[in-house]
């Protein structure tokens, strides 16, 4: 039934620095994102003219151009000047509202399907991503990079040093206005991209672990105060580090085997937050 199948990995933010509103808008971002392993599965078949639906495994997710998926075929038939239909199904892991840019995943998912089928080239669809959200461009090739502006200007760098990666996040979500607006109010410390780049660089997981950061965790922590206890959980179960990601309520733990990874898992299961084990990507 479907022409083509990929997998929307989730990415953690290692480190979050906001700066300035603009115009438009957005605020000026300097982020390190990565590519776990956590990951929804995006299916998609093409279908005539522009007739667009979107379908999810979960109930209440939004359809058609509501969903960055089906935004995705519209932006980018739009750019290349050609109608572009498809039926799309997503099978939801990454939770909603956690700061993994699962939506943002999908949509990249979606990008790359297009992009073998209609012979598309790379830079066409970024050009397509920075069209439909903040971290869509970074998810649609993923790997490691330093990104700025919105986003869409990135730069790749070396990945993590393998390790295992607890991700969990609290029933209750952050919506990101709410958290850019508390972040407006009263901005908070910087995080240092610095660090994070140079840890990566020398591949010292201790120093990467040492300089996580995320300026929206303090105002994501006003408007959710569980997103921060969430971290503070997942540190106490032995991560070497842990940190709030994106601007949701998701925090995620570094830590160096898998069965204390596991453990931790456990435990955070069985104090009802959702939680999963993932492992970096490139």
């Amino acid at each position: 039934m479907w022409d083509m199948q990929e997998k929307a990995m989730a990415k953690i933010n290692l480190s979050l620095d906001v700066g300035t509103k603009r115009e438009d808008g957005y605020h000026e971002l300097c982020s390190v994102m990565h590519t776990v392993s956590l990951c929804d599965d995006v299916y998609l078949r093409l279908l005539s003219g522009r007739e667009l639906r979107v379908t999810s495994n979960i109930p209440g997710l939004p359809g058609g151009e509501k969903n960055l998926a089906g935004k995705a075929v519209r932006i980018l038939g739009e750019l290349v000047g050609r109608e572009i239909g498809a039926e799309i199904h997503i099978e939801k892991r990454i939770p909603s509202e956690a700061g993994l840019g699962g939506g943002s995943a999908d949509a990249g998912a979606v990008l790359r399907m297009l992009g073998k089928a209609l012979e598309l080239d790379v830079d066409t669809l970024l050009r397509a991503a920075a069209r439909i959200g903040a971290d869509v461009p970074f998810c649609t090739v993923g790997g490691c990079a330093l990104c700025r502006g919105i986003g869409e200007r990135m730069q790749p760098l070396p990945p993590m040093p393998d390790c295992h990666i607890v991700i969990a996040k609290p029933p209750v979500g952050a919506p990101t206005g709410a958290v850019f607006a508390a972040f407006d109010g009263a901005p908070t410390v910087r995080s240092d991209s610095a660090a994070v780049e140079a840890a990566l660089r020398a591949g010292d997981l201790s120093a990467l672990c040492a300089a996580l950061g995320n300026a929206l965790a303090e105002p994501c922590g006003r408007v959710a105060p569980a997103a921060g206890e969430t971290a503070e959980r997942i540190r106490a179960l032995g991560a070497m580090g842990a940190c709030l990601s994106g601007s949701g309520t998701a925090a995620y733990g570094i830590f160096t085997g898998a069965t204390a990874a596991r453990q931790a898992v456990d435990a955070l299961r069985a104090e009802g937050l959702f939680a999963a084990e993932a492992r970096p990507v490139v």
